[in-house]
């Protein structure tokens, strides 16, 4: 726009309605007479307003803002159609610029984003799948184990066996035991077993034990439990004790899975004095060896032989014999020596010209017979039943043999767990206790006849069975 240069013609000046622009025509600064002026010179009232940045404007395009006198280019791209497709849970940036209208941003099908195979037979029931472009709820359960029982060892060893199911799914089994009433989940009370095995084990105290068991799969959302199946035993201590001073059968009592087994060996005879050359009083008999083996595997109704060592005997000359092994099925244990060996040793016997004591037999505490000179050698472990310190005592070594110089006693006495007293000119001998295997006596070297020179027979063997111990 410019300003309006009116012509003079005549002197006489152009009038409004000559002029065919209005005020509202005329910018906003210049005056001039318009249409609307009345002849009169006037200020136009028109502006350039405009705010476009220009980003705003289509690049190519030229436009005015506020300066009527500077004409400017605009920059926005020009991006036509723009079309995308996206997966769910997918995005797209729609890029700044132009856009003609006609582009498409288009989701590609459900179906196409969830194939598979699963139908609802192999959804878990209450749970919910897409599959193929269709939402699926579940209708498969865990299956809970075929069969469960219950039964018990001697020693309150519960053993729970169970058949898993021929069908899925399942990733093991979960056994849960409490006192008092049945476990509510499958974290309430004591956890008996887990895993995919079919029986497990455990030593529980007395009284009535409730179980139950879950199967249950292993997910990456959490591990699903299904139904359960239950059952209760009572679990009581079975003990007992079948000692045995014969030889016998040992029958395996109902429910008795262990058995602990003492065995005792029989005695060694005492020996023979000697009259001749240094005139020496025979040697107690070593008690028999003792022996403890525990938790022999054995099942209910099983028969196991029991063969008790006989203490030894004297020949026909008054010679002395070992003691005879004990046994209890496979497993075994020797009788004493007359070389004075044994659980206990025995005692030394006398020299009646140097005037010597008889030997003392084996020990009476825990440690078996001494190993010194006038002592044969014992086991050096504790000869009492079970190896417990109240136990009984067992296997005492038999005693020295004496004298009878000048009216003096010195024949040795039996050890503490049946060893026999040895035989002098005053005193007489013994045997060894029966059932203990205890070492006999040992004979005396005195003038009289010749069975006053014999040593005693030694005690028989023991074997004790116990169980739930």
């Amino acid at each position: 726009m410019g300003k309006m240069i009116i012509s003079e013609t005549g002197g006489a000046g152009a009038g409004s309605e000559e002029c065919t622009a209005t005020r509202a025509e005329l910018l906003k600064g210049y005056t001039a007479i318009t249409n609307d002026s009345d002849d009169e010179m006037v200020e136009g009232t028109l502006e350039l307003t405009g705010d476009a940045a220009d980003s705003q404007v289509l690049a190519g395009k030229s436009y005015y803002n506020t300066n009527p006198k500077n004409k400017r280019a605009g920059s926005m791209v020009n991006q036509g159609a723009v079309n995308q497709t996206l997966n769910a849970g997918g995005s797209y940036t729609i890029p700044a610029g132009y856009h003609n209208g006609s582009g498409k941003v288009i989701a590609n099908s459900l179906a196409s984003q969830t194939g598979g195979t699963a139908s609802a037979g192999h959804i878990l029931s209450g749970q919910t799948a897409w599959v193929n472009g269709s939402k699926i709820t579940g209708t498969l359960t865990i299956q809970s184990v075929a069969s469960f029982s219950l039964a018990q060892y001697a020693t309150q060893q519960i053993i729970a066996s169970w058949a898993l199911p021929s069908v899925g799914p399942w990733s093991g089994i979960r056994v849960m035991c409490k006192q008092g009433s049945y476990p509510a989940h499958a974290g309430d009370g004591t956890l008996f077993y887990e895993g995919a095995g079919t029986w497990a084990s455990k030593q529980l105290a007395e009284g009535i034990w409730y179980f139950r068991s879950w199967n249950y799969i292993t997910t990456n959302f959490g591990r699903n439990y299904g139904g359960y199946v239950q059952g209760s035993i009572n679990n009581t201590a079975i003990t007992g004790t079948q000692t045995f001073t014969s030889s016998g059968i040992f029958t395996v009592p109902a429910k008795v899975y262990a058995v602990n087994v003492f065995l005792v060996g029989g005695g060694a005879a005492g020996g023979y004095g000697d009259r001749s050359g240094n005139f020496e009083a025979g040697s107690g008999g070593g008690g028999g060896y003792t022996a403890t083996h525990w938790n022999i595997p054995v099942t209910p109704g099983q028969t196991i032989s029991v063969s008790i060592g006989a203490g030894g005997s004297l020949n026909t000359n008054g010679y002395p014999n070992n003691g005879g092994n004990t046994t209890f099925g496979s497993y075994s244990v020797a009788g004493g020596t007359t070389y004075r060996n044994g659980g206990s040793g025995g005692g030394r016997g006398t020299y009646r010209k140097a005037g010597y004591p008889g030997g003392d037999g084996g020990s009476d505490g825990g440690n078996g017979g001494r190993a010194d000179s006038n002592y044969g050698l014992g086991q050096h472990t504790t000869t009492r039943a079970f190896g417990e310190p109240n136990g009984t005592l067992y296997a005492g070594g038999g005693g020295g043999g004496g004298n009878g110089s000048e009216g003096v006693s010195y024949r040795g006495v039996g050890g503490s767990g049946g060893g026999g007293n040895g035989r002098d000119g005053w005193n007489a001998g013994s045997a060894g206790a029966a059932n203990t295997g205890g070492g006999g006596g040992g004979g005396w070297c005195g003038w009289s006849d010749e069975n006053g020179i014999r040593g005693s027979s030694g005690g028989s063997g023991i074997c004790i069975v116990r169980w739930g111990y």
